[in-house]
C-alpha cells in the first residue's frame, strides 16, 4: 500500500457549544453543586463527536473517487486514490496551482513559468508552454478542440494556444495589482464565455 503523504489531509470540524455553570460555594461539597439546567438540557454533546465513515470514505452519503492535489510549495501533483492513498506523484514546476488528468492519461498542468503536458508513466514532459521575463502563470485549462486555455499575470492576457505554440484567441485583461496579485483561475465555459479570478483593485 502506498504511503500517505504529510501534506495532505482530512479534517472534520465538529462546533462545540460549551455551557458553563456557576461556581458553587466554597463550602457546598462539590457532590451537592447545583447543576444549571441550560447545561444539563444542552444538545451540545450529540455533536462533539464526528460521525464514523468507513476506511477510505470521507463522505457520509458514501462517494469515493480519486482526486488531484497540487503543491505549489513542492512543484508536485499528486493523484490520491479513493482510499487517501498516494497512487501517483509528478513534479511539474514550484508555484502551480492548476492541474488535470487528461483522457490520454497525461497530467496537464500549471506552473509558476508556464504549463506542462507530463506522460503519467514516465514524468517526461510531451508539450509545453514557456512564460516571457516578468510574467507569472496560475491556471491552464484543457479544452475539447485540443487547445489548452491560459491566463497570464505581468502580461494581462487570457489566450487559447494551438499545440504547435500558435494563439488561437487572445483577450487582454486589466488589473492596476502587481504582477503576481493580478489573476487566479480562469476558465472557459460550454457557453463560450470565460470566467477569471482576478485580485481586487479596490
Amino acid at each position: 500500500m502506498a504511503n500517505r503523504h504529510p501534506c495532505v489531509s482530512f479534517s472534520l470540524v465538529a462546533g462545540l457549544l460549551l455551557g458553563v455553570a456557576a461556581a458553587a460555594p466554597e463550602s457546598t461539597p462539590a457532590a451537592s453543586a447545583p447543576v444549571s439546567s441550560a447545561t444539563s438540557a444542552s444538545p451540545a454533546a450529540a455533536t462533539t463527536t464526528p460521525p464514523a465513515f468507513p476506511t477510505g470514505v470521507v463522505s457520509a452519503s458514501g462517494i469515493t473517487h480519486a482526486f488531484l492535489a497540487h503543491s505549489p510549495v513542492q512543484g508536485k501533483v499528486y493523484k490520491i486514490a479513493p482510499n487517501g492513498d498516494i497512487a501517483g506523484e509528478y513534479t511539474v514546476g514550484l508555484k502551480g496551482e492548476d492541474s488535470w488528468l487528461l483522457p490520454n492519461g497525461r497530467l496537464l498542468a500549471s506552473y509558476t513559468g508556464g504549463v506542462r503536458e507530463i506522460d503519467t508513466a514516465t514524468g517526461a514532459t510531451t508539450w509545453e508552454y514557456k512564460a516571457g521575463p516578468g510574467v507569472e502563470i496560475h491556471s491552464c485549462q484543457p479544452l475539447l478542440d485540443g487547445r489548452v486555455l491560459i491566463c497570464e499575470c505581468g502580461s494581462k492576457r487570457l489566450f487559447e494556444i494551438n499545440r504547435d505554440l500558435t494563439i488561437a484567441h487572445e483577450i487582454k485583461l486589466e488589473s492596476s495589482q502587481p504582477t503576481h496579485k493580478q489573476f487566479r483561475l480562469a476558465r472557459k465555459t460550454a457557453a463560450g464565455t470565460y470566467l477569471v479570478a482576478y485580485g481586487s483593485d479596490a
